[in-house]
C-alpha cells in the first residue's frame, strides 16, 4: 500500500506484513463493523502530505472502525492523518496494546467528527504524538489504563474528552491552542489526570467545560477536586498558564456572583508537583442565629468561632464557602479578642454570603468591630444589612478589604450600609454585581454622620447607588459618598437608568479632587434635596442628565466647579431648583439648567468657558424662566492665569439665554474681577425671540453693560 486508494468491505480483517503508508488513503467501508490490518505498518508520509484513513465515506457508514492490530512505525516528522466526511460520530481508530511504541510521528485528527479510541486492554505508550485540528475529537474510552504520548497538541475547535473514570494521560509537551477545549466529561471525583513531563503551553482562551455540579446552598461536608493536569515545578509555572483557562456553561449557586466550581493551582507538600484543580466548593451553613447579646465599651463579643455554630463543626476555615441565609439571622465578627493591634480581622473563608438568593423577608445583618475587615469575597444579597463598628460613636477610620463586594441582587430591596460616627468607610474591594446599595446615616448614634469611600474602579458594578439620610431631632444629618474616579460609582448600563445614584434627604456627593462622571447611562436622581460638594481647586463633572423630583433641590456647596453635561429632567408643571451656595457652576449642555431655578449665594459664580464648543459656545446656559437665575447671574471666565501685565481679548462669549429682550435687559449681571482686564456684556437678539447675553473681554476695559 505504497500509493493509491485502498478501500475496505464489510468486516474485515487483512494482514500487511510489510505495509508502507506513503501516500493515498484507507477508507474502511462497513458500517457497525471493526475492519483490521495486523503485521508491520510503515508510515512515511511527511505532515505536509499525510497518509488519509478515512471513517466513513458516507453519511450511512455510521459506526465505521478501523483497528491497527500490528505494529504501526513511523520516524518524526511522518504524519497519518485520520478523519471522517460526514458527521459519522461513531467513527473510531483502535490500536491493539504494542501497535503505536515504535511510532515517533503525528497522527492527525480532523475534518469531522472523530475519535481516537484504543482497546479496552493494556497501556499504551506512542513517542510521537496527536493534534487535534478543528472540530475533531480525542475521546480514549479505556478505563484504569495509562496513554504514554510525547506530545498533544489542541488546536482551536478541537476537544480532549477523557473517560469517566481513572485513565491516566502522561504527555511530554501539551499545547493548547486558543479556541480549543479541554476535560468535557469530567463527573466525579476520579477523573482521569493529564500529567506533564516537559512543558505547557496555552493561549487564552482554552475552555475547559465544567462538571455536573451542585446549584444547592445547602452545607456539604467537603469540597470535591477534580485534578486537571499536573507538572513538575521545575517545568514551569502553571500560576502563569491560569488566566488563559476559560470555565464554560458551569453551574451558579447564585445567578452572576458564586460559581459552583472555580479553578485553581496548588502544589505538593514536597514542592515537586503542581497540580491545576477544579474544585467544587464546600458550603458551610450558619447554624445558631449569632445575637448580639454581649456590648462592651471597646466592642462586642461573638461566638463566631464556636465550631458549634457552623453546619460542619468546625471554627471558620480557608476552601469552604460560608452563607448565613435565614431570615433575620445576623453574623458579628469578629470576637473582639480577635482583633489585632491594628484592629484587623481576616476572615478565613473563600467566601462569605451574607442573605437569600430571593432576597430574605426579615433583614440579614452582618456586624464587624474591625477597624480593617477583610474577606476574599463578600456576598451581600437583597435585604441584607452591614454595619461595621456598630453602636460605637466615634473611633478611627474603618476598611474594607477583600476580592470582590458583590451585590448580586435584583435591587428590589436594597442592600443596606449605614454609615456614622463622623468617620470614614472605605471600601477597597472592587464592587461587582446588580443590586442596589443604599448607604444610611444612623439616627440613634450621637454622631450620626459618616463618609463613605468606594475606592475601586468599578465598572463591574451594574446596580444603583442610593443615599439616604434618617431624621434625627428634626433635621436629617447627612451621610457622604466620596467620589475619587468616575468609574468608582459603576459601569455603562445596558440602558439609560434615571436614579443609577439617588440622593435623598440632603445627603452628599463629595468629590476633593478632579472628577468626570463620563458615563451617560447612570443617571443622577434628586429626590427632594441633594448636595454636591467639590473641593477648592476641583471640578466634579456629570455627563448624564439630573432627574428631579417634585420641588427637589440640589445644592452646590465647596469652593470648586461643578460641570453640569446632561439633561435637566423635571416632571411635567412641577418645580426644581439649584443653589450655588459657593464656588462655580459650568454649564457644558444648553438644557443642563433649563426649567430649574437657579440662584447664586454671594461669592457663587457661573463659570463660562470662552472655549465653548457645539451650542455652548452659541447660547451658553439656557433659562427661559420669567425670573432667570433669580435675577441676579454673577459670572466667572475660565481662564488662563492673567497678570496685570498680560493682555488677552475676547469677543461676544455667549453666557446665558433668556426668554426675550426685556427679560435679559431685566437681569442684575456682574464679573468676577479679572487682573489688567475689563468686561463687557451685551445682548443679542434670536430668530426666535430669546436673547443671549454675550460678554466681552479687553485690556484695561470697564466693566458696563449695553441693552
Amino acid at each position: 500500500m505504497d500509493a493509491g486508494h485502498a478501500a475496505l468491505a464489510r468486516r474485515q480483517r487483512v494482514e500487511a506484513r510489510s505495509n508502507i503508508l506513503e501516500k493515498g488513503i484507507i477508507q474502511p467501508w462497513t458500517r457497525n463493523a471493526t475492519n483490521t490490518i495486523t503485521g508491520t505498518i510503515t508510515v512515511t508520509a511527511p505532515e505536509s502530505a499525510p497518509f488519509d484513513v478515512q471513517l466513513g465515506a458516507q453519511a450511512q457508514h455510521s459506526n465505521t472502525v478501523l483497528r491497527i492490530g500490528g505494529t504501526l512505525k513511523g520516524a518524526s516528522g511522518t504524519a497519518l492523518r485520520v478523519y471522517s466526511n460526514t458527521a459519522n460520530s461513531g467513527a473510531a481508530l483502535c490500536f491493539a496494546p504494542t501497535t503505536p511504541n515504535n511510532f515517533a510521528g503525528t497522527i492527525i485528527v480532523g475534518n469531522g467528527r472523530d475519535a481516537i479510541v484504543c482497546d479496552p486492554q493494556n497501556n499504551k505508550t506512542m513517542p510521537g504524538g496527536f493534534l487535534m485540528t478543528t472540530n475533531s475529537l480525542l475521546a480514549p474510552s479505556v478505563n484504569d489504563k495509562t496513554w504514554t504520548v510525547g506530545f498533544l497538541e489542541l488546536q482551536s475547535g478541537s476537544s480532549f474528552t477523557p473517560p469517566n473514570s481513572n485513565t491516566k494521560w502522561t504527555v511530554g509537551d501539551l499545547r493548547l491552542n486558543a479556541g480549543s477545549t479541554l476535560l468535557t466529561k469530567v463527573a466525579n471525583a476520579n477523573t482521569s489526570t493529564i500529567t506533564l513531563t516537559d512543558s505547557l503551553t496555552t493561549a487564552y482562551p482554552v475552555n475547559l467545560t465544567t462538571p455536573s455540579a451542585r446549584t444547592s446552598t445547602a452545607s456539604t461536608s467537603a469540597s470535591t477536586v477534580w485534578s486537571v493536569l499536573t507538572l513538575p515545578t521545575d517545568k514551569g509555572n502553571l500560576g502563569d498558564n491560569l488566566g488563559d483557562f476559560v470555565l464554560a456553561s458551569q453551574p451558579k449557586l447564585f445567578p452572576d456572583s458564586l460559581p459552583a466550581v472555580y479553578l485553581r493551582v496548588s502544589t505538593n507538600e514536597a514542592g515537586t508537583v503542581q497540580s491545576l484543580d477544579l474544585v467544587q466548593r464546600q458550603i458551610v451553613t450558619l447554624t445558631a442565629n449569632n445575637s448580639l447579646t454581649k456590648w462592651a465599651a471597646t466592642g462586642f463579643q461573638t461566638a463566631v468561632t464556636n465550631a458549634a455554630s457552623w453546619s460542619d463543626e468546625t471554627e471558620p476555615h480557608s476552601g469552604a464557602d460560608y452563607v448565613v441565609n435565614a431570615d433575620g439571622w445576623q453574623l458579628c465578627l469578629p470576637p473582639q479578642d480577635l482583633l489585632g493591634a491594628d484592629k484587623s480581622y481576616t476572615f478565613p473563608g473563600e467566601s462569605l454570603t451574607i442573605g437569600k438568593e430571593t432576597g430574605a423577608s426579615t433583614a440579614c445583618r452582618l456586624y464587624s468591630a474591625a477597624d480593617t475587615l477583610r474577606v476574599k469575597i463578600l456576598r451581600l444579597m437583597d435585604n441584607t444589612q452591614f454595619w461595621p463598628k456598630p453602636f460605637v460613636d466615634s473611633g478611627r477610620p474603618f476598611a474594607l478589604e477583600g476580592d470582590a463586594l458583590v451585590l448580586p441582587g435584583t435591587g428590589a430591596t436594597p442592600t443596606s450600609l449605614y454609615v456614622y460616627g463622623d468617620r470614614t468607610y472605605t471600601i477597597n474591594a472592587p464592587v461587582t454585581g446588580t443590586g442596589r446599595l443604599e448607604v444610611h446615616n444612623n439616627a440613634s448614634s450621637s454622631k450620626p454622620t459618616g463618609t463613605l469611600v468606594l475606592a475601586a474602579a468599578n465598572t463591574n458594578f451594574l446596580g444603583r447607588i442610593r443615599l439616604v439620610a434618617a431624621a434625627k431631632d428634626g433635621a436629617y444629618p447627612a451621610c457622604t459618598l466620596l467620589v475619587q474616579d468616575g468609574r468608582n460609582l459603576g459601569g455603562a448600563f445596558a440602558e439609560f437608568k434615571h436614579d443609577a445614584l439617588e440622593l435623598c434627604n440632603g445627603s452628599i456627593l463629595a468629590a476633593t479632587n478632579d472628577v468626570i462622571l463620563a458615563e451617560a447611562t447612570r443617571g443622577i436622581y434628586i429626590h427632594s434635596e441633594g448636595v454636591m460638594n467639590v473641593g477648592r481647586d476641583a471640578t466634579l463633572s456629570a455627563a448624564a442628565a439630573i432627574t428631579y423630583a417634585e420641588n427637589a433641590t440640589l445644592t452646590k456647596t465647596g469652593a470648586g466647579t461643578l460641570a453640569l453635561g446632561g439633561k435637566a429632567v423635571i416632571p411635567s408643571g412641577e418645580t426644581a431648583s439649584l443653589a450655588v451656595g459657593e464656588g462655580f457652576l459650568e454649564v457644558r449642555s444648553t438644557n443642563a439648567v433649563d426649567g430649574v431655578a437657579v440662584t447664586f449665594a454671594s461669592g457663587a459664580h457661573l463659570l463660562v468657558d470662552p472655549a465653548a464648543t457645539g451650542d455652548v459656545a452659541t447660547y451658553g446656559a439656557v433659562d427661559l424662566s420669567a425670573t432667570p437665575f433669580g435675577g441676579t447671574l454673577p459670572v466667572a471666565f475660565d481662564l488662563p492665569a492673567i497678570g496685570e501685565n498680560d493682555e488677552h481679548r475676547y469677543a461676544d462669549i455667549a453666557v446665558a439665554t433668556v426668554r426675550d429682550a426685556a427679560t435679559a435687559a431685566a437681569l442684575n449681571l456682574s464679573a468676577r474681577k479679572i487682573p489688567g482686564h475689563g468686561v463687557t456684556f451685551s445682548t443679542r437678539a434670536n430668530p426666535d425671540g430669546t436673547a443671549t447675553i454675550l460678554a466681552s473681554i479687553g485690556k484695561n476695559g470697564f466693566v458696563f453693560v449695553i441693552r
